[in-house]
């Protein structure tokens, strides 16, 4: 996971490398159980009109 305070991929100010972490934030925020739903959703349609260009 790469984090970047202006929301531009290109300027990268942090990264998380751990295997565990990124797991433990991918399913805190997208898994069964996320901390906002609302947020898993507008990833979800977000990924899939991506996908289907």
């Amino acid at each position: 996971i790469s984090i970047a305070g202006n929301q531009d991929p290109c300027q990268v100010d942090a990264e998380i490398t751990s295997a565990t972490v990124n797991y433990a934030l991918y399913d805190g925020f997208l898994g069964s159980s996320p901390v906002s739903p609302t947020l898993r959703s507008s990833t979800a349609l977000l990924l899939e009109a991506i996908l289907t260009k």
